[in-house]
């Protein structure tokens, strides 16, 4: 049996047609041959004024934000735009494509070959943890899947949660870049909301519409945030502005929400 190594990138290219996205990136085919690469809001801007990036140079050039700001999560719709790449060959762009994106066309062609049995599940992950990130395993089945909708689901990132948690199943939506294990930033945050949930507790009789309240300022406070463009913080969960706590707390009160919301219909 012979086996096509380009198998992945050229069924991605080819059902991407002219022109595709592929996460922030706009890639157009090139009638006298290749792809060419540039930030998806740089569209207009003619091709000459824009910074020559080589497939090499594409790696450092992700690592920062437009403010200069790291950015741990290279998912985070926050890629710094005014450069341009032109890749002559599919191995070129698949290259390019995983320097801006890690593995994002390999996952994306093993969800195609196996459905969503190429995701694993948030227990197994956790399960095979070491040292301090072995407290993720704790998280309660109600904590983990306030998590799950908080880091991933909700907060500003690039990629569809295909993984499951417990009783939650993969996020909602088609196409785009698969995530088919929980990432780094999603494995930090959930050891931190395992050790709220094993932190003091603050018993809060709040009135329904105080709760109200408290849900509109959240969604507010979130909103405003990413209005403004500022960054998400993903490196900074135990920020309390950081966008996934304010989405995990969100979360936390959602039962009680769809509770009284339950009994005022009645």
């Amino acid at each position: 049996m012979t086996i096509d190594p380009q198998r992945a990138i050229r069924e991605l290219a080819s059902r991407g047609g002219a022109s595709w996205l592929w996460g922030q990136v706009r890639v157009e085919a090139v009638e006298t041959g290749g792809w060419r690469l540039r930030h998806e809001s740089d569209g207009l801007a003619g091709w000459d004024l824009l910074k020559r990036l080589s497939v090499e140079e594409l790696l450092e050039w992700g690592d920062v934000d437009q403010n200069g700001a790291f950015r741990p999560l290279r998912s985070a719709p926050t890629l710094r735009k005014g450069w341009a790449c032109a890749v002559p060959d599919l191995s070129s762009l698949e290259d390019a494509l995983n320097r801006l994106y890690p593995g994002s066309v390999a996952d994306w062609w093993a969800l195609e070959e196996q459905g969503e049995a190429a995701a694993t599940s948030f227990r197994d992950f956790v399960g095979r943890q070491t040292g301090m990130y072995r407290s993720a395993q704790l998280l309660s089945p109600i904590g983990a899947e306030a998590f799950a909708r908080a880091c991933c689901d909700s907060a500003p990132c690039l990629k569809r949660r295909i993984w499951v948690v417990d009783s939650l199943g993969p996020a909602h939506g088609t196409g785009g870049i698969p995530c088919l294990e929980p990432c780094a930033v999603a494995l930090e945050m959930a050891r931190q909301a395992a050790k709220l949930e094993r932190g003091a507790m603050v018993t809060l009789t709040l009135p329904e519409p105080e709760l109200r309240v408290l849900e509109r300022a959240l969604k507010g406070a979130i909103s405003r945030a990413m209005e403004a463009g500022e960054a998400p913080n993903e490196g900074r969960l135990d920020d309390p502005g950081n966008i996934r706590r304010m989405e995990l707390l969100l979360q936390r009160i959602r039962p009680e929400l769809d509770r009284v919301s339950d009994a005022s219909a009645k």
